[in-house]
Order: structure tokens, then C-alpha cells, then sequence
């Protein structure tokens, strides 16, 4: 059970990082707005900017290809908790800066849902890099069902926080509205 759950996990992290690589490449120069806003210099951030999703994409194949799982793991779970700094120093700041760490895929200006998905994704690679370790499969290349289970779980982890940030940004312009036409106690 745990080595399947491990490797679901596994696969679960591997297709967001591929997800993300991907829209980011397709996207374009996404991140350095965010990472600017975060405080890192702009030199730095246009180097994470073209960088970063090539070290996703490299770290998701390698997870789905049960290639040096372990310090996968290990670097996508601090790849994931220096996101939740970052979208905590943005938030405590008060900059309205979306991180669009999911390129493309990532319209909208909400600053929680990217936080809560960068928590949710920390939570995630914790749990797959405990499951990993403690179970007696470490770096096999996932079965076909753990690699669908992975997808399809990424796919509903991707599909739910760009839902959750679109309805944060409805409720934003629909409060800002009311306060515009002088109702803001309908927006409670």
C-alpha cells in the first residue's frame, strides 16, 4: 500500500512540475513580475525566470522516471516551501502581484490561491518524500495505475486552485463594486 501511495505521490508531484514547466515555457517570461515583488533582484529573477522551468521539467521527468527520486523529492519540496516564502513576503507586503508559477494557466490576480497552492503542493512533496523513504519500492519507476492516479490527482490539484483563484477574484471585484456604488455592507 505505501509503496503505491509513494509512487502515486511521486507522480502526483512529477506532472504539476511538468504542468508548470510547460505553461511557463509556453508562456513565456511569467515569474519575474512575482519575484520582483518578493524582493529578489531583478538580475536574479530574470535568471530564475528562464531557468526555473527547465529545472522543473528536468526534476518532474525524473520523478516520473524513477530517476534519483529521493533528492528529487528532497529539492521539489524546497522548491515548493521557497514558493511559500515568496507568496508569504508578497502577501505581507501588500502587492497584488499573481505569481503565475502555472504560466498560461495562471490568468488570474490571486495572490491567496497561489499561496494556499504553493502550501498544498509543500504538503504533497513532504508526504511523497516520507512515503519514499519509508517504503521498500525507493526509486522505482512508477506503475501505469500510480502514474494515471498521479495525472488525474494533478489535473484536480491544478483544476481546484485555478477554481479557488477565480473565485477569490470574482469576490475581490464584487466588493470593490459595492464600494464603488456606496454598498460595501451587501459584500459581507
Amino acid at each position: 500500500m505505501s509503496a503505491s501511495a509513494a509512487e502515486a505521490l511521486r507522480a502526483l508531484v512529477g506532472t504539476i512540475l511538468i504542468v508548470a514547466a510547460a505553461a511557463k515555457l509556453w508562456h513565456g517570461g511569467t515569474l519575474v513580475a512575482f519575484l520582483e515583488a518578493a524582493g529578489v533582484p531583478t538580475v536574479a529573477a530574470l535568471h530564475i525566470n528562464r531557468l526555473a522551468p527547465w529545472f522543473e521539467a528536468s526534476i518532474g521527468l525524473a520523478l516520473l522516471g524513477g530517476i534519483a527520486v529521493v533528492p528529487g523529492l528532497a529539492v521539489a519540496t524546497l522548491l515548493a516551501a521557497a514558493f511559500v516564502v515568496l507568496h508569504a513576503r508578497v502577501i505581507v507586503a501588500g502587492v497584488s502581484v499573481p505569481c503565475r508559477c502555472f504560466g498560461a494557466l495562471d490568468r488570474d490576480q490571486s495572490r491567496l490561491a497561489g499561496f494556499a497552492r504553493s502550501v498544498a503542493l509543500f504538503g504533497v512533496s513532504c508526504a511523497a518524500l516520507a512515503l519514499e523513504l519509508a517504503g521498500p519500492a525507493q526509486g522505482a519507476v512508477p506503475s501505469g495505475e500510480a502514474l494515471f492516479l498521479g495525472a488525474l490527482s494533478a489535473v484536480g490539484f491544478i483544476t481546484a486552485f485555478g477554481l479557488l483563484s477565480a473565485v477569490e477574484n470574482f469576490v475581490e471585484a464584487r466588493n470593490r463594486l459595492l464600494r464603488i456604488a456606496g454598498r460595501p455592507e451587501l459584500g459581507r
